[in-house]
């Protein structure tokens, strides 16, 4: 059971944009984030059907991020994504990615780096399992 303390909770956390989020698509072996619009389908589809794509279909607008989306991911009825980088270009918290051989120990510097500054770090482990995220 989600709660309104647990919303909030995340979005203390993962503060970041709040007119827009992205969320996680598959296709076969591939998979990635892309933003979350509102449109017409209907007229999508018209638009499709005479060549166009979503990139290049101008009647979306960006869906901003609201408690409902956020209760749907803590749910794991949708995975959704986090623009840190807000429109002043500053950004309330970062993540690192590390992968390849040396990963573990690559983040296990940078933890330590953060830590000397007294900055907050959490390790963790990439869905592949070949890498990770330093939050």
């Amino acid at each position: 059971m989600i709660n309104s303390f647990d919303i909030k909770l995340f979005r203390s956390l993962f503060n970041g944009r709040e007119d827009a989020f992205a969320i996680r698509w598959e296709k076969g072996n591939k998979s990635g984030y892309m933003p979350s619009y509102q449109f017409d389908p209907h007229h999508y589809r018209i638009h499709k059907a005479k060549g166009g794509t979503l990139a290049n279909y101008a009647d979306k607008t960006l869906q901003p991020l609201t408690d409902e989306q956020v209760k749907r991911h803590l749910l794991g009825e949708q995975l959704i994504g986090i623009y840190p980088l807000l429109r002043n270009n500053r950004s309330h918290f970062i993540a690192a990615d590390f992968d390849g051989d040396n990963w573990l120990n690559e983040a296990r510097k940078f933890i330590k780096a953060c830590e000397a500054v007294d900055l907050p770090v959490y390790l963790e482990r990439s869905r592949s399992g070949n890498g990770g995220h330093v939050w």
